[in-house]
């Protein structure tokens, strides 16, 4: 694997073929949880989804990021707001219909 970006130079050659080879999933969880913005971050499963929920420091706002529905978000003024925003989203994305 030939090492081009400065953050890969900086890692062994195993790390950075995992890194590579990540889901896109994986991708936005390490993302988010790496981003030191955000200061809450929480799990929960929504209608059998696994939902990343995290507000940025200085936000009012949640967001909510299902991990494994690409394109899947909302948001919320509380975490019950944001869950209940992306319960919707989530069923609005399994039955193609526009939120």
């Amino acid at each position: 694997v030939k090492l081009r970006t400065p953050l890969l130079r900086r890692i062994s050659t195993s790390r950075a073929e995992k890194v590579l080879a990540m889901e896109p999933w994986e991708l936005r969880l390490l993302s988010v949880a790496t981003d030191p913005k955000v200061e809450e971050l929480r799990f929960v499963k929504v209608n059998g989804h696994k939902v990343l929920l995290f507000r940025y420091g200085g936000s009012d706002y949640y967001t909510a990021i299902v991990l494994d529905l690409p394109g899947c978000v909302s948001q919320g003024a509380s975490l019950e707001e944001a869950e209940e925003s992306i319960r919707e989203a989530i069923e609005c994305y399994e039955t193609g219909e526009e939120g």
